[in-house]
């Protein structure tokens, strides 16, 4: 009883914390938003992958199930009307909701999980407890100057970054005719970093922070509060044996020395005492189009598929794409994530597994401007308990039990009966799962 108390106060205190942003904020602030996700499983993509993998053929049956509910899932979150709804529903059935309400008593909450109650939090509770919760962090705060830890994170902060810039530096510009996947460059610059100077610089960073008595206060009040920022082991790092590092720059550049189109860095790593590259790979820069490449070696085994790594973000019609993609012998993933924005925003992220060309799970997210709720707080039937009853001693037995028994009879029961009759193999395929999980401890 204690765990499902604790879940709804958790509830009501998050969905408060939202609300009451409407409250004190302007209007323009919490606009009046709805917000749709689905989901789509590639179950033969699926099969490949639990077969490479060697899963067994019941695991591979209880993921095949989990597989075709997914994809007849739909989500909603609306902001609409001084509240929320949020939305979970197979084959155009809801099986979980919950609204909320915000109005001049307070808030109050409604969920399938509770069918027959609705929960309430009065205004004064809500500002006496977000007030306290005001007070306890500056109350923790108030000995600490802002102004002065600002200004010393910052000095320090700009010394290191004029420390490193110093240590790059360009090389003498080569001219040439240089051709980079189909992009014609006319110089080659090369870019000389020294390693060294930038750790030192970090050395000497942590070293200035650490000396620092205005820094080293504030992160004593902080740690004697429960929050610890600092580590463990802040010895220097050295600076023997470091790796070398090899880069260059092709770009092209006009009569006027003026630098145009596309950059490519190409960049080598070598271990310390060692002509074998150890990394390697580029980083393409085209207007808002950026292309990152990246080989890595095993140099203990030179015969060793290297491990690829690609990173792109590219401005498409109306929006943008990025796309990651990882290579590891045989192995592959991926993950490209598509965003327009027109009448509407349209998220859709596929993720990627053994199969470059058909993605294993694919999620489409429209965000949209506007919306209407369409489940009704209270019908009139429903018992109001308020949350300050909750937590009074002598009525929390009382009303948890009946909050309890809702629960487990009224909003469990009908999700699994609701989820049943929209898929009755897979739904009793996933039970069985969790009822034989739930038997072990007692065995």
């Amino acid at each position: 009883m204690k765990k499902l108390l604790a879940m709804l106060l958790a509830l009501i205190v998050a969905l408060s914390c939202t609300l009451s942003l409407a409250e004190t904020a302007d209007a323009a602030a919490l606009p009046e938003i709805t917000i749709t996700g689905k989901y789509a499983v590639d179950r033969e993509v699926l099969a490949n992958v639990l077969t490479t993998f060697g899963v067994d053929e019941k695991t591979a049956g209880i993921a095949d199930a989990a597989a075709a509910v997914m994809n007849e899932l739909g989500e909603r979150l609306i902001v609409a009307d001084n509240g929320l709804e949020l939305g979970l529903s197979l084959k155009g059935t809801d099986l979980f909701t919950l609204v909320g309400e915000l109005s001049d008593a307070g808030i109050s909450l409604g969920s399938s999980i509770i069918p027959s109650h609705v929960l309430t939090l009065s205004g004064e509770t809500l500002a006496a407890a977000l007030q306290s919760a005001a007070g306890d962090v500056a109350d923790d705060l108030s000995s600490l100057d802002f102004s002065a830890l600002g200004e010393a994170l910052s000095g320090h902060a700009q010394t290191f970054i004029t420390s490193c810039v110093s240590a790059v530096s360009y090389g003498e510009a080569v001219p040439g005719d240089y051709v980079m996947d189909g992009i014609s460059y006319n110089v080659m610059a090369p870019i000389n970093v020294d390693l060294e100077a930038v750790i030192n610089a970090l050395n000497t960073f942590v070293a200035d922070i650490s000396n620092d008595e205005a820094i080293q206060s504030a992160l004593k009040q902080l740690e004697d509060k429960g929050i610890r920022l600092t580590a463990d082991d802040s010895a220097p790092i050295s600076t023997e044996n470091l790796p070398k590092l090899d880069f260059e720059a092709y770009m092209t550049v006009d009569e006027a020395g003026n630098t145009t189109g596309a950059t490519d860095v190409v960049f080598k790593v070598y271990p310390p005492d060692s002509e074998e590259v150890a990394t390697m790979g580029d980083v393409l820069v085209e207007d808002e189009n950026v292309r990152v490449i990246v080989q890595i070696f095993d140099t203990e085994n030179p015969d060793a598929t290297p491990v690829n790594v690609l990173y792109q973000t590219s401005a498409i019609e109306d929006g943008h794409q990025h796309r990651m993609e990882l290579y590891i012998g045989e192995l592959y993933f991926g993950f490209v994530c598509t965003v327009t924005m027109k009448d509407v925003i349209t998220i859709d992220s596929d993720i990627y597994v053994m199969d470059n060309e058909k993605p294993l799970l694919c999620e489409n997210v429209v965000i949209e401007q506007g919306g209407t709720r369409t489940v009704a707080l209270n019908d009139g039937s429903k018992t109001v308990i308020a949350v300050e009853d909750l937590l009074d001693g002598e009525k929390t037995e009382e009303l948890g039990g009946k909050l309890l028994m809702d629960a487990l009879f009224g909003g469990l029961g009908g999700l699994v009966s609701t989820a049943s009759q929209a898929m009755p193999d897979e739904v009793e395929t996933l039970m069985s799962v969790f009822m034989s999980t739930a038997e072990e401890p007692a065995a």
